[in-house]
This record gives structure tokens, sequence and C-alpha cells, in this order.
């Protein structure tokens, strides 16, 4: 949902940090990736069910929100 275009920038801060080997990083954010592809519908899903779909879309627009939020600190330089 518009996340998208920070995809690359998440890679290449996978490929340069160095908690573990750059292949497991990038295989890591890969199937972060695929679960929230697959995962994310399912659970707009069950929110609008129980709250409305109102709800369930204004807890994605807060998601997206902290997503931009936190983007200080996903900077290329402090990725270690």
């Amino acid at each position: 949902m518009g996340c998208a275009n920070i995809a690359p920038a998440l890679f290449s801060m996978a490929g340069q940090q160095r908690a573990m080997p750059e292949g497991m990083a990038i295989t890591a954010m890969t199937t972060l990736g695929y679960a929230g592809v697959l995962a994310g519908p399912a659970l707009i899903g069950f929110a609008a069910h129980g709250w409305g779909l109102t709800a369930a879309l204004m807890l994605v627009a807060a998601a997206m929100f902290a997503v931009a939020i936190s983007a200080r600190w996903l900077r290329l330089g402090n990725a270690e």
C-alpha cells in the first residue's frame, strides 16, 4: 500500500548490516515481505469484520503513518 518504494533501501540495509550473513538477511527480508503480502489482507478482513471497514482502513493508515515516522531510524547510515 504505497510502501513499495522503500523495499530497495531495506534490501540494501539488510545487505550492509553485520548481525547475520548478507544472504540470510536478504532471505529474512524476503520472507517477511511475503508474509505481509499473505497475512495483510486477512488481518484487514478480520479487523473489518470485527470493527467495521472504516476502522480497519484507519488501522492501515495508522500503520503507514508509523512506517513514515520510523523512517528516520531506517537511514542507510544507521545500518549496523
